[in-house]
């Protein structure tokens, strides 16, 4: 079985031991034959010789390991859908900064680049993945525990906000315009974590939105949908049929920000095959 620990404010426990927990089927203590760690986000995966269904102790529990419901034929494994997420997540937060910018009209490419990188910065926090996913593996005796520790509080917060619209305005072309809408797809990235950031086992993510200044408000929802549910496949659908339309007609597409000449050439394939935009 799995678990997931949190505290009273929703942060995830991320120290703890086999000895921290005792697991009870009907009053009569089971024993442990197993005990590991799973850093996404960190669980707590306890092997025992019988069913253990009910919540013990008052842990968040996730599903039984031995015991997983049955799925759809053809239906990705835990593993197949944590990379549709991690795939399908930063694309469409791009997608959205991408969009803002459109719609305001940025005429810059560095603007134009930050306002949509400011909608996928916060994600900086979930690289500690990396560390901790190799210590765990490598049965480090004090793992690096920086994605559980960190992901979702280390950017995720008004003050790297803060941060970032600063940067904006200090190396945008129209600093006035490009500084705030920072803020905004930096924010819309929050709110999209807000509704539609459930983990894989059914954790929420909280968003320490005030730190760090203050650890007094957090965010939760409870209606949150799964990162890989259909709505955020349908949103980063029509998103990306948005850049290309206005990349069709505007001559520039999200591309730009990698390689200028790979981005004419996609316009130029774009155009071809559908035709130039009206003149005007």
């Amino acid at each position: 079985m799995s678990a997931t620990v949190v505290d009273e404010e929703g942060r995830l426990v991320g120290d703890l031991q086999e000895d921290d927990f005792e697991v009870y089927e009907d009053g009569e203590r089971q024993t442990l034959a197993h005990f590991t760690r799973d850093p996404l986000p960190l669980s707590v995966g306890v092997v025992l010789g019988a069913d253990v269904g009910a919540p013990v102790g008052g842990l968040r529990f996730g599903h039984l390991a031995s015991h997983v419901p049955s799925e759809p034929p053809g239906a990705p494994s835990v593993t197949a859908r944590r990379s549709i997420v991690w795939f399908v997540n930063p694309i469409t937060h791009f997608l959205i900064g991408w969009t803002v910018g459109e719609v305001a009209g940025l005429k810059s490419r560095r603007d134009r680049a930050l306002v949509s990188l400011a909608a996928v910065v916060p994600d900086l926090d979930g690289f500690g993945v990396i560390a901790e996913k190799a210590t765990l593996a490598l049965e480090w005796e004090e793992p690096l525990l920086w994605w559980t520790l960190y992901h979702h509080t280390l950017c995720h917060n008004l003050g790297f906000g803060l941060l970032v619209t600063a940067v904006a305005a200090v190396v945008a072309d129209r600093r006035a315009l490009a500084a705030p809408l920072a803020l905004l797809t930096f924010h819309l990235h929050l709110v999209a974590d807000l509704v539609g950031a459930r983990g894989p086992d059914g954790y929420l993510w909280p968003i320490p939105y005030l730190l760090p200044f203050s650890d007094a408000w957090v965010w939760s929802w409870d209606g949150a949908w799964a990162l890989n549910a259909w709505p955020n496949i349908a949103v980063t659908i029509v998103l990306l049929a948005l850049a290309m339309r206005w990349a069709w007609a505007r001559g520039h597409s999200p591309v730009e920000l990698f390689s200028p000449r790979g981005d004419a050439a996609f316009i130029a394939t774009l155009r071809e095959r559908f035709g130039s935009p009206p003149a005007g």
